[in-house]
């Protein structure tokens, strides 16, 4: 496994443990978490239909929804820049 793959990784770790643990120290984590979750969607909703002028496009299948779903607009950021950092 290459040096990336494994920051990537690191990365995503120590993230969801900081949002888990925000996340249940605010007074309503339900309604912040669906909140995020449809803010992110729509960021990344955006960020496709830009796609024609930003030439950035990411597809729609579980994981990428999930992701931006789950990290929110940080995740939609992280699918973009997984994008150029793999992929180019």
């Amino acid at each position: 496994m290459d040096t990336l793959r494994i920051v990537f990784f690191c990365f995503i770790g120590v993230y969801l443990l900081a949002y888990l643990y925000l996340l249940l120290l605010s007074g309503k984590p339900v309604r912040y978490l669906l909140f995020n979750a449809f803010v992110s969607w729509w960021c990344f909703l955006v960020v496709n239909l830009l796609s024609f002028l930003t030439k950035i496009h990411l597809p729609l299948n579980p994981a990428t929804v999930l992701t931006s779903g789950a990290l929110g607009v940080p995740g939609t950021v992280l699918l973009i820049l997984l994008k150029y950092c793999i992929f180019i």
